[in-house]
């Protein structure tokens, strides 16, 4: 690392997962790292775990803000505290099991035999003293989170971005009444998925954390998230829904408008 420091602000968002009024996404978040050559340098640390109700971030982000030394670091790390991260909803409380095995969805360790856990995700990271840099990450519980009997199992798939840019709309049936539940998928040219949301109640949407580039943005009225999620739409007219072309230079908000499903 170089001299001097790098401040660096990252917005943790969240996708929406559908589970009921009052339903919460409790995290006991603990710090957040940056990591250059397998070296972990924290950015924010409490002195005792802070609650977040990921599910309260689908709008308005939690500012984790800092300094590092300056230079270039290759992933960031939420540090977790499972012992006190839990899902609410369907009137029961459901505590957090993270994946421990190197497999998507294999080895599970309960949370009073976890010590912290460091949530990773790669992106580059770089920056001279003095500057000051915005990472969003969006940790989307539908893609991250699966209920299951009386634990909540969890293979963080957290998206981030530098510079990041955000796409929003609405989706309307042809009557002009909203679609509700529908996904929303951003896929890039290669055909990965690079981030998915689903449509509120009154038919709007936002996907936070997308680096600028190209896109195809597709509507949904079925899908099946790699955490075993179904969500199904209602009152959508057809099926397959629309897809749309985007184009995102960094830090754009980019509104599509009314997308008719």
């Amino acid at each position: 690392m170089g001299g001097g420091l790098l401040g660096l602000l990252i917005d943790l968002l969240d996708a929406p997962l559908q589970l009921g009024p009052g339903s919460q996404v409790n995290v006991a978040l603990d710090g957040v790292n940056v990591v250059a050559g397998g070296v972990a340098y924290p950015l924010v640390t409490y002195s005792s775990p802070q609650i977040v109700n990921l599910l309260a971030l689908q709008q308005t982000p939690l500012p984790l803000q800092g300094s590092v030394p300056a230079g270039t670091y290759t992933s960031l790390e939420l540090i977790v505290d499972p012992t006190q991260s839990n899902v609410v909803a369907n009137g029961q409380t459901y505590p957090m099991r993270f994946a421990t095995g190197g497999s998507q969805w294999g080895g599970w360790n309960a949370p009073s035999g976890q010590g912290l856990v460091a949530l990773s995700a790669p992106i580059t990271i770089s920056g001279s003293a003095g500057s000051s840099l915005t990472v969003a990450v969006d940790f989307n519980v539908l893609e991250s989170v699966s209920l299951h009997r009386d634990n909540a199992f969890v293979k963080a798939n957290l998206v981030v971005a530098s510079q990041p840019s955000t796409v929003s709309g609405v989706v309307d049936n042809a009557s002009g009444q909203p679609v509700v539940g529908a996904t929303i998928v951003a896929t890039s040219p290669s055909g990965t998925v690079v981030n998915t949301t689903t449509t509120a109640t009154d038919g709007t949407f936002t996907l936070h954390a997308l680096g600028a580039g190209a896109y195809t943005l597709s509507v949904l009225n079925e899908y099946t998230s790699v955490s075993g999620n179904t969500v199904t739409a209602s009152g959508n007219d057809t099926d397959p829904g629309p897809t749309l072309p985007i184009d995102l230079a960094p830090s754009d908000q980019l509104n599509v408008g009314t997308l008719t499903d």
